[in-house]
């Protein structure tokens, strides 16, 4: 039997279930990737997003050429490109591991039903959650869910696929057509200098660095780590399971401390777990372009730019902004933190925000990202306090803002209050070489004249 395996959240050879399943019941498997036209094209997808995707992909065809094999790779509809390769190749079944979001359920829907109707077999798995929506109740409030998630949970629910005979890969001389791994520009996205390096390879030393018998660290002291790896669970160069069994391997060895952090972790994966699952439901699919054309018409566009640029007088919002933009990637306290800022303070459209976080962010997921704007409730906003408490010394600040590397470590948080004759001092003036704030934090907020730096 001759097998198809469709790569797509799940850019890795170890622990792959649909791919484990496909060498194991096929005598020959061919391994393929499409560069889906829809998503290429949609105002959601960003260059961070799309620099790590094609990154990822570049370093598994890089693999499967060290193997004797070749990933075959294709643009276009998924159907219409996967319907080629079967007639091409003499397919018999194909395999692929479920998605969860809304558009990839819809997508997944019409693929099957096409290709069964042509008479060929589909296989699906599940390998990028713990739990399915039928394993676990999501109508339940996230405490519930998440002493559900931890009361059901086994060693047999992250237990990893052993990889098998990696011959029955279809071999490097194939004569199937075969598009090169793909680059950024092609496409006309940005590369960025500071977009993160993907791959199976980099997800397994990072985890293996950042975990060892006495201690348990990560490599920025900025991001939690959970933030500093998603966008390696999030395209599949690591699985899930591989990072739970990471984790419950080391739970003795750690410190008290450090425990916590571990705990973190799994808080994480078990908040996505749920919002995914929340959201796969017919139910809860969503009409993107209906919930985005009742934007109110009286949003202030120019606070909310403002706010993309990182230019809003409040240094820990901005950073994390300036950093979302540069990286593609955001702490996840400081995503709420910015949210609350433009919901909250600047009065901004939530949906804008949202959109914003989506395009930029490289593990941008709509069911997880709603799952934080849609439950901003903070109405009550002490920002320098919270600054304060993430960035003492303002670390974070400085290093997304350099031009605030010479300012006192007493209004590093709150700059606009230094003494005029202090800012004349350091030959820094608040509103020139730094923008005032665009709203004044009182309890009623009123805007304040905005100088930005041309």
């Amino acid at each position: 039997m001759k097998n198809l395996f469709w790569f797509r959240r799940d850019l890795r050879l170890e622990d792959n279930v649909a791919l484990y399943q496909s060498l194991l019941e096929g005598e020959q498997v061919l391994p393929v990737f499409i560069i889906e036209k829809d998503f290429i094209s949609s105002l959601d997808t960003g260059s961070s997003k799309v620099h790590f995707l094609f990154d990822a992909v570049k370093k598994l065809a890089i693999q499967l050429n060290e193997l004797n094999s070749k990933l075959i790779i294709r643009f276009g509809d998924p159907i219409n490109e996967i319907t080629n390769l079967i007639k091409e190749a003499n397919i018999d079944t194909v395999y692929f591991n479920r998605n969860y979001e809304i558009y990839e359920l819809q997508r997944d829907e019409r693929f099957i039903y096409e290709i069964t109707k042509a008479g060929y077999q589909v296989k699906t798995y599940k390998d990028q959650v713990v739990f399915e929506k039928n394993e676990l109740d999501t109508d339940l409030d996230f405490v519930s869910y998440k002493k559900a998630w931890q009361k059901k949970i086994r060693v047999k629910d992250y237990k990893q696929n052993n990889f098998i005979d990696t011959n029955k890969f279809i071999k490097i001389d194939s004569n199937l057509l075969s598009l090169s791994p793909p680059s950024p520009d092609d496409y006309n996205f940005d590369f960025g200098a500071k977009y993160k390096e993907a791959g199976e390879k980099k997800a397994l030393t990072i985890i293996n660095e950042s975990f060892d018998s006495k201690n348990f660290y990560y490599e920025n002291n900025f991001f939690d780590f959970y933030s500093f790896i998603s966008p390696y669970l999030h395209f599949g160069n690591l699985s899930v399971r591989q990072l739970i069994a990471k984790i419950k391997s080391i739970y003795r060895f750690t410190k008290r401390v450090d425990k916590n952090k571990l705990d973190q972790v799994i808080e994480q994966i078990i908040k996505n777990n749920y919002s995914s699952q929340l959201y796969n439901s017919k139910n809860n699919k969503i009409d993107f372009i209906s919930e985005f054309s009742d934007l109110e018409l009286n949003n202030d566009y120019k606070s909310f730019f403002i706010w993309c640029n990182g230019k809003t007088g409040y240094p820990i919002i901005d950073a994390a902004i300036i950093q979302l933009n540069q990286e593609g990637n955001i702490n996840t306290n400081l995503k709420v933190l910015s949210a609350e800022f433009l919901v909250n303070i600047l009065k901004i459209d939530r949906k804008l925000g949202k959109r914003y976080f989506i395009h930029k962010l490289i593990d941008s997921d709509y069911s997880i990202e709603s799952g934080i704007w849609d439950n901003i409730n903070s109405p009550e906003l002490d920002l320098v306090k919270q600054s304060v408490k993430f960035d003492p010394k303002g670390d974070f600040i400085k290093k997304y803002i350099p031009e605030l590397g010479l300012i006192p470590e007493k209004f590093i948080h709150n700059p606009y209050k230094m003494p005029i004759n202090l800012q004349k001092k350091l030959a820094f003036i608040i509103g020139k070489n730094y923008p005032l704030p665009i709203v004044k934090l009182k309890e009623d907020i009123q805007k304040i004249d905005i100088v930005i730096e041309e």
